[in-house]
Formats: C-alpha cells, sequence, structure tokens
C-alpha cells in the first residue's frame, strides 16, 4: 500500500493529523510531516507520565520519542474497549469530536501505556529478609531453611525421639493429624477432599498444622536447651517425618485420609 497523502498545516498538532493517522492505519504509514507531529506529542505524553511517577530510574533509561509513540500505537491495537471499540476510533469520536477531546483522550490512555511498559521493563523483585515475622512472630523463612547436614545430634535427642514419639501422635487432635497425614502423602492442604474430610477450611488448617510444628519445636527446645537453632530445626524436621511415617503407615489400609482419628 502506498502511503497516504496530505495536506495538513501547521505546526502543532491538529485534528487533522489524528484523522489522518486514523486513516493510514499506522504511524509508519503517514506523510513524514505529520508522522513527526504526532511522534513528538505522543512522546511528550508519554514523558509527562513517567515523570509524574518519580521513578528516576526510569527517567534515565528512557526510550526516543519515536519508540515512545510506538509503544502507545501497538497498546492501542493490541486492546479494545468493553463494548468493542477501537481505541483508534474512540479517540476521534469522543466528546465534541475537536482536537480537545482527542487529545485528553491520548492523555488518559497514556497513562495505562506507560504502566504496563514500566510494569514489564522495570519489574520489581519484592526482598524480604529471612528474619521478617510471616504472620506469627515466631514464624519465618529462615526457620524453614534446612540445617546443614554436617550437624551431628547428641545421642540422647534420638532416645528422646524414640521414647516420646507414640506419646507426640496420640496427644494430637483430629484436625492436626488430617494435617499432617495429608502432607505424609503429598497433598497439599487446600486440596478439596482434604478440606471435606476435615470438615475445615484451607485457612484453618494451614494454621493448625503451622501451629502443631510451632509447638513440637517448642517441645524440643525446652528437652534440648542446648542445641544450636539450627540443630534444634533439623531435629524438629526429623522428628516431623516419623510422625508422617507413623501417622501414614499406622492408617495405610484405611480409606485414604479417613485416618481413624478420634479426638483426645
Amino acid at each position: 500500500m502506498e502511503k497516504v497523502e496530505s495536506d495538513v498545516q501547521g505546526n502543532g498538532p491538529q485534528l487533522a493529523h489524528w484523522q489522518v493517522w486514523r486513516q493510514c492505519c499506522a504511524l509508519g504509514r503517514m506523510p513524514d510531516g505529520e508522522r513527526g507531529v504526532l511522534i513528538e506529542f505522543m512522546g511528550n505524553r508519554f514523558l509527562t507520565v513517567v515523570r509524574r511517577m518519580n521513578r528516576p530510574e526510569v527517567l534515565q533509561r528512557m526510550p526516543p520519542p519515536r519508540d515512545r509513540a510506538h509503544a502507545f500505537e501497538i497498546w492501542c491495537a493490541l486492546h479494545e474497549r468493553r463494548e468493542g471499540k477501537r481505541y483508534k476510533d474512540w479517540l476521534l469520536t469522543r466528546g465534541d469530536r475537536q482536537l480537545g477531546a482527542v487529545e485528553s483522550g491520548v492523555s488518559l490512555l497514556m497513562r495505562k501505556v506507560v504502566r504496563e511498559w514500566v510494569a514489564v521493563e522495570f519489574h520489581r523483585h519484592p526482598q524480604l529478609s529471612l528474619e521478617a515475622p510471616l504472620g506469627d512472630p515466631d514464624f519465618n523463612l529462615k526457620s524453614l531453611l534446612p540445617a546443614p547436614a554436617r550437624h551431628e545430634l547428641p545421642s540422647e535427642t534420638r532416645d528422646w525421639q524414640h521414647n516420646n514419639l507414640s506419646g507426640i501422635v496420640s496427644g494430637m487432635t483430629r484436625l492436626q493429624r488430617i494435617c499432617v497425614s495429608a502432607r505424609a502423602q503429598g497433598r497439599v492442604l487446600s486440596d478439596p477432599r482434604v478440606c471435606a474430610t476435615a470438615n475445615a477450611g484451607k485457612t484453618k488448617l494451614h494454621k493448625a498444622y503451622r501451629e502443631w510444628i510451632q509447638q513440637l519445636g517448642e517441645s524440643i527446645r525446652s528437652a534440648f536447651p542446648d542445641l544450636t537453632e539450627e540443630e534444634s530445626l533439623h531435629f524438629t524436621l526429623e522428628t516431623l517425618h516419623k510422625v508422617e511415617k507413623a501417622i501414614f503407615f499406622d492408617f495405610s489400609a484405611e480409606k485414604p485420609l479417613s485416618i481413624g482419628c478420634k479426638e483426645p
């Protein structure tokens, strides 16, 4: 297709510039003069929106006006109004259909264009401290890290684990047993079958599971106050795995998740 010729007069953006843009379908097919005026206008509106965001790192990496205008044009081509109208048509038919209505429409759309462009080009990865509390003051990401394998636990921890394992299991509530059994079977606590068996929602299940692990950890720290934090965590996880196996194998012949739990 040949480029559309135009007799638009004047240096600033006029309504005729936008009409030519709509007729040509793309900036690249417009006459040089009209194209330059619209690229400058779109580029300046793009820059204005970025400045209002107060993001110095974005300003330092601003693309040239041609690329800013191209980003706006691409956005308009890829999106439609809810009623199905294309944005180019919407711009030229909104309000009183005069230049002011078109330019204010461009400004409205440019906010969306810039937000999406910044989200893609300057994606921020959230940072969280390992020691930052997650809901519970004593629960954080660091507590989930595995302890170094080189820690050799004292022999008395094995005796404690052997002597207390059945008591730990028998002292668990039905909800706690369902949670531990589900995890031993590799199921997430949001699994509808788990929630149905427990007659509880996933939030309640996650809370019950977390609180039980914390109670187990507190029991171990109380029994072995000389263990380091890493050793205590390692022993807690090891005991948890043994409890999972005990519950899973004790009731493996039962219907899945109908693990024969009774309230203590």
